[in-house]
């Protein structure tokens, strides 16, 4: 499954799919490359000598597909917002109630931090070096914060659409589900990581807090 996997493998995985063009299936070897790269490693860190040699093209072919690291990085971490997103659109349909589509959606965003640690933590950095990226971020999460806030106020039956408190407060709760993640996964909290337990575990706590805050 797509939401157990991480995101490198991901690319991988979608550069050996049959009936791509050589040049695209390059340019995913070289995203999944950098993918993998961010994983272990901070962006300023990163090294186009890297990239290609674990993509296995040299660094003039780099230069067809990308500019520098920052357009890579941009790239393939814009490509794994979208990825995120639409797990967790896809995770919440068909739910016959709000608890279980809350439960449904923040389970898969617990994943996907808990496997892609790395590129949380770049993607958190990339807002703060990348206008272009940040405008990107800012885009995807507004969009899936007021498509939440219209989901809750359907299914509580508000009439006119989203109440303003309603959208301030799936912000708000995604804003502390972010930093509560960052402070687990990313920063290895330790005090946090010896009460967290698995992912389901988080995600339990995580959606209870979710429907405490908006039933």
């Amino acid at each position: 499954m797509q939401d157990e996997a991480p995101f490198s493998d991901i690319l991988s995985a979608a550069a050996d799919e049959p009936g791509l063009r050589k040049g695209e299936r390059t340019r995913l070897r070289l995203m999944a490359a950098t993918a993998g790269l961010l994983q272990e490693t901070f962006f300023h860190n990163l090294r186009i000598v890297d990239i290609c040699s674990h993509a296995g093209v040299s660094q003039g072919t780099f230069y067809l597909y990308f500019k520098d690291k920052m357009d890579v990085a941009t790239a393939t971490l814009s490509r794994f917002a979208h990825h995120v997103f639409e797990l967790m659109r896809l995770a919440g349909r068909g739910h016959p109630d709000l608890p279980a589509a809350v439960h449904a959606t923040t389970l898969v965003y617990v994943r996907q931090f808990h496997l892609n640690r790395g590129l949380l933590r770049c993607l958190m950095q990339m807002t703060e070096e990348s206008a272009q990226f940040e405008e990107i971020y800012r885009s995807l999460n507004g969009t899936w914060n007021l498509r939440t806030a219209e989901a809750i106020a359907r299914r509580q039956g508000t009439k006119g659409g989203a109440t303003p408190e309603q959208i301030m407060t799936v912000y708000a709760m995604g804003g502390m589900v972010d930093e509560f993640l960052a402070n687990l996964y990313v920063r290895n909290d330790p005090a946090l990581v010896a009460h967290a337990g698995p992912p389901e575990q988080v995600a339990d706590l995580l959606s209870s807090l979710w429907i405490r805050a908006v039933l």
